[in-house]
């Protein structure tokens, strides 16, 4: 009787050990779907603002802003996830973090998205403008193909203001 329950034991701890193999090696399968999610993609705009106190007013789109999405563990802090790229000519900007489900990590990891650098001189200085500067939790927006889409609200710089 005792072997027994050990060997139920050791077999449970065997599959559960098993089982977490299996889903560290495979990407995230979407639940009611058979399409496995292998990527993450952060879109959102970068926008020039003037220097209005409460920020109301856009100059216009930003392009070449370099905008960073990381993620970490809750747990930990470790980095698990690391992206970069920079707005297009809309102002448009897309990071891709291949390999990686955000949508399926949100209760263990913690993604944020953050304006990094201007590559335009009259328009360079970072606000806070829906959390672009300290960081912004990025909102699942959808799954299309095998990605997992999120989006945060726009991000601006501003030229030098002088109140």
């Amino acid at each position: 009787m005792a072997a027994t329950k050990i060997l139920v034991l050791l077999g449970g701890v065997l599959l559960s050990s098993l089982m977490a193999a299996v889903e560290a090696i495979d990407p995230y399968t979407a639940p009611g779907s058979s399409q496995r999610i292998n990527a993450t993609v952060v879109q959102g705009y970068v926008f020039c603002q003037n220097c209005y106190k409460d920020w109301s007013r856009h100059l216009g789109v930003h392009p070449g802003a370099e905008v960073s999405v990381e993620c970490t563990a809750i747990s930990t802090g470790k980095l698990v996830a690391l992206g970069k790229g920079v707005s297009r000519e809309n102002g448009y900007v897309e990071i891709r973090l291949d390999g990686y489900d955000y949508s399926s990590k949100l209760k263990i990891h913690r993604c944020l998205a953050k304006i990094v650098r201007s590559r335009d001189p009259s328009c360079d200085y970072r606000t806070n403008v829906n959390s672009g500067y300290s960081g912004a939790k990025p909102q699942f927006s959808g799954v299309a193909g095998n990605i997992a889409y999120f989006t945060t609200n726009a991000f601006s710089f501003t030229p030098m203001c002088s109140y």
